[in-house]
């Protein structure tokens, strides 16, 4: 989830940097980041067999067993939901290639999402976590995205 917010405020930021930034504006909204909440709770909800927890899953025997579906998330979110905006192949790339970034093995355990940004390690869930590493892991005094 928080690579799914980290992903879709860095998409809203670019509109900032004009057409430098995207080369035609896109219509990301608040729409677009539900949809793709959704389509990873659908997709976790699939891997982990009905389990309340997907990481009480990934924590059992087998972690192969319960791999999280990246390519298909990257596609789904990237191509489906936020690709469906780029009006052209460049923006598609740069889309892709965010998304890729951000959405990969790796991020679970804290793998970087960024340069300079590791995501808070899944050990790290509670809110006041998330919040305390977004107060003081990310740049300060930058304009907040707007949709």
């Amino acid at each position: 989830l928080f690579g799914l917010c980290f992903l879709h405020s860095t998409l809203l930021s670019r509109k900032k940097f004009g057409p430098i930034g995207w080369t035609t504006p896109h219509g990301f909204g608040p729409g677009d980041l539900h949809t793709a909440v959704a389509m990873l709770n659908a997709s976790l909800g699939v891997v982990s067999s009905g389990r309340s927890n997907f990481m009480d899953a990934v924590g059992g025997a087998d972690k192969d067993e319960f791999a999280v579906p990246w390519t298909s998330l990257q596609v789904m979110v990237g191509d489906v939901v936020y690709g469906g905006h780029a009006g052209n192949v460049w923006d598609l790339r740069v889309l892709r290639a965010y998304v890729q970034t951000v959405l990969k093995d790796g991020l679970l355990e804290g793998g970087q999402i960024a340069p300079r940004y590791a995501a808070p390690l899944p050990a790290e869930t509670a809110f006041g976590d998330y919040a305390g590493f977004i107060a003081s892991g990310l740049p300060q005094g930058v304009d907040a995205p707007t949709s």
